[in-house]
């Protein structure tokens, strides 16, 4: 009699267990329904392509470019003249030489910098 009263109980535990058990498959169905529900409702729109910065902005920042580095060219050329030109009386160069490195140093940074904020904003496209 025991071990009916033993198998009893353990069927009625598997029953609950498996009550239990389509209560929950019954509520994740529901979620996901739920969030399916809202995923299309709330859904962004689709891109309509990769973004295309204007043609004049692409040239703008060319130009920009081309002058930054012919300033650089002038301000190196400006440096050797300096170097190659009058000494002081000491033979030491003049002050205007370091003037102009320092310069062409200044223009070179600026333009490095141009290009990364260009390349990150989208003005310089990539070759992809």
């Amino acid at each position: 009699m025991a071990t009916k009263i033993h198998f009893a109980h353990i069927a009625k535990e598997s029953l609950a267990i498996q009550s239990n058990m389509d209560d929950c498959g019954r509520l994740a169905n529901r979620t996901r329904a739920t969030f399916t529900a809202l995923r299309t409702q709330f859904k962004p729109p689709a891109p309509s392509g990769t973004f295309q910065p204007a043609a004049s902005s692409t040239l703008s920042m060319r130009i920009v470019l081309i002058i930054f580095f012919i300033a650089i060219i002038a301000s190196l050329g400006s440096a050797l003249y300096y170097m190659v030109g009058q000494r002081h009386t000491s033979g030491a160069p003049d002050k205007r030489m370091a003037r102009a490195l320092a310069i062409r140093v200044g223009l070179s940074v600026t333009a490095f910098v141009l290009l990364m904020a260009g390349y990150y904003f989208g003005l310089i496209p990539s070759q992809r």
